[in-house]
């Protein structure tokens, strides 16, 4: 290699790196500019929430992760394997996943305990979110304690703005969604891309967003159709074989407990009439299992 040749390919590298960071920016910019249009929609804000805003609030990205094989709660006290997916704020691909069973658990937005001190990112489910996970999944979900989970934020980044979610969580998620930098296409971007280094493997997606406070518009079933408008346009086939996704819809974990009674998946999720869906009956494409919607794709 010549010495110009050299020097283009040290200057691409760092053009490269410019961009990567043109883009974290532009990213958390989109972030900070939806959380001020959800707050101006806001009749008042009670002077003291700034506080707590100003000491938890985080605009930074919370990466989407894999955490380790589903293990019951006695040999799980935490999340060992904290392995970033993709890569920077992209949806390119950053690890080679190896694992032929992949469990993918979507929750709506990270809160305070997934960023440390200075407001860095640490991942999703660091808090009560991922103790109430870690202690109960492999119960509720039993027949699929053999597989790796993942852990993915619909909006990876703090609508809660670092104070309780009843305040702005929903306001600012709404307004996130509505963004393509950020919202709902940058979720099925990286649903879709992720997707594509799994076909070959056995899938499931669990959608375990919160209801939020509107009930008439939950913000799992705005998830829930984008998961939805992502396997439409999903492979299921390699090598000749079928590898359908299974797909539930089931409460946040922080609501997988009533009292002392654990909550199983055939009480966990919604009626399939619950959801405002165009079904063809007659391709099966969605079958009851549980009394969830499983989405099976048979193409």
């Amino acid at each position: 290699m010549t010495g110009k040749e050299k020097l283009v390919k040290f200057l691409n590298k760092k053009l490269k790196d410019a961009k990567e960071k043109l883009e974290e920016i532009s990213k958390e910019i989109a972030f900070i500019n939806a959380a001020v249009r959800a707050i101006k929609e806001k009749e008042t804000v009670e002077p003291n929430l700034i506080d707590g805003i100003e000491k938890d609030f985080s605009y930074h990205l919370c990466p989407d992760q894999y955490v380790g094989k589903i293990r019951h709660k006695d040999n799980w006290q935490k999340f060992y394997k904290r392995t970033d997916i993709f890569k920077d704020q992209t949806s390119e691909t950053k690890i080679t996943i190896t694992e032929d069973k992949i469990l993918l658990l979507i929750l709506e937005s990270p809160h305070t305990d997934e960023f440390d001190k200075n407001g860095e990112p640490i991942g999703p489910a660091n808090g009560d979110t991922g103790c109430m996970i870690r202690e109960h999944i492999a119960t509720i979900f039993s027949k699929y304690t053999n597989y790796h989970l993942i852990l993915m934020n619909a909006i990876p980044f703090q609508c809660s703005l670092g104070v309780a979610p009843k305040h702005f969580r929903d306001g600012v998620f709404a307004k996130a969604w509505g963004n393509n930098a950020i919202g709902k296409n940058f979720f099925e971007d990286r649903l879709g891309k992720l997707l594509e280094k799994l076909i070959g493997k056995n899938v499931v997606i669990v959608n375990a967003c919160t209801q939020g406070d509107n009930k008439k518009s939950p913000l799992y079933c705005q998830v829930c159709k984008s998961i939805v408008s992502v396997l439409e346009n999903y492979s299921d086939e390699k090598d000749g074989e079928e590898y359908p996704v299974e797909f539930y819809h089931i409460h946040h974990p922080s609501s997988w407990t009533y009292g002392k009674t654990t909550l199983s998946i055939d009480k966990a999720g919604v009626s399939e009439s619950s959801y405002d869906f165009k079904k063809d009956k007659k391709d099966k494409k969605y079958t009851k299992c549980y009394g969830k919607i499983i989405y099976k794709l048979n193409k």
